[in-house]
C-alpha cells in the first residue's frame, strides 16, 4: 500500500492530526505474511514530504517483512514447543502421581476385601466396608484416566487364587 500525500488521502481521514503530529506526510506499507500465507500484521516505511518510494525502498520494506514473518513464526513455534513441554512435564507427574496412589488403593482393596471375608455375613460393618470397595474401584479408574493421559494407559488386571498357587 503506498499512500504519497496523507494530507489528501481518504484512507488516511482519522489519522491526519495524528501524522501531523508525528510530522510525516507519506507511508508506504508491506503486509507481513507467514509461509502459509497468514497475514501478521504490517510493516510501514513514512516520509516527511508527501512523496512515493524508491524501488530500493520498496524491496528493503519487502525484505524486512519477510524478515520479520520469519521471527514472528519462529516465536510462535517456539510457545508451542514450551507448551509441549509443559503439557509433557503435566503428563509425567500425573502419571507418577496415579501409579502411587494405584499402589496405595491396592492396599485398601486387598484389606478391605480380607476384612469383609473375616467378617460374618451379617455384621453391620460389612455394608460400609463394601463401600469402601467400591470407592475404591472408582478412584482407581480416576488413576486409570490419569494414567492413560499421561501415556502409560496400556494395563491388564488378572485375578488370581492365591490358593491354588500356595
Amino acid at each position: 500500500m503506498v499512500v504519497e500525500d496523507i494530507g489528501s488521502d481518504p484512507l488516511w481521514a482519522n489519522l491526519r492530526d495524528a501524522a501531523a503530529v508525528a510530522n510525516v506526510s507519506a507511508c508506504w506499507s508491506h503486509p507481513i505474511v507467514s509461509t502459509s500465507g497468514e497475514v501478521l500484521g504490517a510493516m510501514a516505511l513514512y516520509h516527511r514530504a508527501p512523496r512515493g518510494p524508491r524501488e530500493d525502498q520498496m524491496r528493503a520494506l519487502e525484505i524486512a517483512s519477510r524478515m520479520v514473518a520469519l521471527a514472528i513464526e519462529r516465536d510462535q513455534l517456539d510457545a508451542q514447543v514450551r507448551q509441549a513441554a509443559k503439557m509433557e512435564a503435566l503428563g509425567v507427574l500425573a502419571g507418577g502421581i496415579a501409579h502411587d496412589f494405584n499402589n496405595l488403593l491396592a492396599v485398601v482393596r486387598g484389606n478391605t476385601e480380607l476384612a469383609i471375608d473375616l467378617l460374618p455375613s451379617e455384621s453391620r460393618a460389612r455394608p460400609l466396608l463394601v463401600n469402601i470397595v467400591t470407592a475404591r474401584e472408582n478412584a482407581g479408574d480416576l488413576c486409570n484416566q490419569m494414567l492413560a493421559y499421561a501415556g502409560r494407559g496400556a494395563q491388564a488386571s488378572e485375578t488370581i487364587e492365591c490358593n491354588a498357587l500356595v
